[in-house]
């Protein structure tokens, strides 16, 4: 026994020099100001010599996620991470520009907050590797798990046997399981949601280019607006399914390839639902894989959330990027040398070496992050009305993307056409001007006469609704 705790004192001291050392490479490393730098390790109290058991694993890593989350809501910027494990336990040292005293209320906001928050233990530490205690911040002790005394008087006095702790420690994990699970299952009806919304949204916004809406067929004779809303109907609940793959994947560190092989599973049965609805007719089967990597990178993004608020999308599309890595390469520049049979979008590559939807879902869909998604935000300030502000973006989009639901239909003169026609309508004032509002008529005119629909556009502004709906429903942390 003595031997065991000499190691654990030996770990322990082990610990408090990487600490220090990390805090000096990080001010070695850094180019901001080191007073407004802030170091926080995060370590797991838990009873019992076994430190690094499953339970521990699992608070360990919902204290990390609470903490992102949390850095996340706050836009605080995370300069450095590294996570080591020794018989102590393991622990994570992070180095976040913010000021130590604000980060201190917010994690000790976690610790009595969060359901599991007793079991995290969460130090603040500035630059100089003084530790910011709750006292020196005006807060009260940290309370005992069992008895609500002060904790440190508690594990003095050994006021509670070791069962009683490891007990308490046993329900209150499959408590927060419980909660949860819960938890886990609104978020992911949520995705189906505001997914399914996202789609009925932009198909109903009237009028459109070329486009099914409410109004008429624009260019389409093999499909209409009931059709559109019965196949939206019958893919919805393939979202949630998308979403809570991508949990799947990120809890159980899933390679790039096997994620593939489980999303492309889900997103082919979507297709199979889509044409029985219809017929046979494909109405959606662009969205299904843009809107469905999108949603499962999401739910991937639930477990482990990392970055700032205001750059959401952009990291979700990373995610979903980098699970794509390779697609173009391997599914349209490999397809083409070979001459196999094409789809339309490889036709299009063939012909015009446009990438489509997947060089965009390759690259982080950079139309959405740039142009969909500021252009969206932008017009609902303009217009105080969302129709308006998604035909508005409908019209950012098709100003800037080689669509190749166009080129496939047309030619890249007719492109080259529909992006100034739609560039114009916004320089004249969208609707806004009289002037506007004629020259988008002239881009309908002209897309029904050449019969071009722009459905690569109104793929991305469907993304873009979904990631405008987004923030507002994506964590929940269980509390007590």
């Amino acid at each position: 026994m003595n031997e065991i705790i000499q190691k654990l004192l030996k770990e322990k001291e082990e610990r408090i020099i990487f600490r220090k050392k990390f805090i000096n490479d990080v001010l070695n490393e850094t180019k901001y100001d080191a007073s407004n730098i802030t170091f926080l390790t995060i370590t797991i109290n838990y009873p019992g010599p076994n430190k690094n058991g499953n339970i521990v694993k699992l608070i360990f890593e919902e204290s990390i996620r609470a903490l992102k989350i949390n850095f996340f809501k706050n836009n605080i910027i995370s300069l450095k991470e590294i996570k080591i494990k020794n018989s102590v336990g393991p622990v994570k040292f992070i180095a976040a520009r913010i000021d130590p005293q604000n980060l201190k209320k917010i994690t000790v906001n976690i610790e009595e907050n969060h359901y599991l928050g007793r079991f995290f233990d969460l130090d603040i530490y500035n630059y100089k590797g003084e530790a910011l205690t709750r006292k020196k911040v005006g807060l009260s002790a940290r309370k005992c798990y069992l008895c609500e005394l002060n904790a440190n008087l508690c594990r003095r006095l050994q006021k509670h046997s070791y069962e009683e702790l490891k007990y308490y420690v046993k329900k209150q994990m499959e408590n927060y399981q419980k909660k949860q699970k819960i938890v886990e299952e609104n978020f992911i009806k949520s995705i189906e949601i505001i997914a399914y919304e996202a789609l009925m949204e932009e198909l109903s916004a009237s009028p459109k280019p070329g486009l099914i809406d409410k109004l008429n067929n624009g260019s389409h004779k093999d499909m209409d607006y009931l059709m559109m809303k019965k196949s939206a109907k019958a893919i919805k609940n393939f979202f949630s399914m998308f979403a809570k793959q991508g949990m799947y994947i990120a809890k159980n560190n899933t390679n790039n390839e096997q994620a593939m092989e489980l999303l492309k599973g889900i997103g082919l049965k979507a297709e199979e639902e889509m044409f029985l609805s219809t017929g046979g007719v494909n109405t959606h089967r662009g969205v299904i894989f843009s809107l469905g990597i999108i949603t499962a990178a999401t739910g991937y993004f639930f477990v482990k959330p990392k970055g700032r608020e205001e750059l959401l999308s952009n990291n979700i599309a990373e995610i979903a990027a980098n699970w794509l890595n390779g697609i173009t390469k391997n599914e349209l520049e490999n397809k083409s040398i070979c001459k196999l049979e094409n789809t339309h979008g490889e036709e299009v590559f063939k012909s015009y070496k446009v990438y489509g939807a997947r060089g965009e879902a390759e690259a982080g869909f950079p139309s959405v992050i740039q142009y969909g998604l500021p252009a969206l935000k932008k017009a609902v300030y303009k217009y105080k009305n969302l129709e308006k502000a998604y035909l508005e973006t409908l019209l950012v989009l098709m100003s800037k993307i080689d669509d190749t639901n166009i080129l496939y239909r047309g030619n890249i003169s007719k492109l080259k056409k529909i992006k100034a026609l739609a560039r114009k309508t916004l320089d004249l004032g969208g609707f806004k001007t009289e002037k506007g509002k004629c020259n988008y008529n002239k881009l309908i005119e002209y897309m029904e006469e050449n019969k071009l629909s722009p459905g690569g556009s109104a793929d991305l502004l469907i993304v873009s609704i979904y990631f405008y709906k987004l923030k507002n429903i994506l964590f929940r942390l269980p509390s007590k």
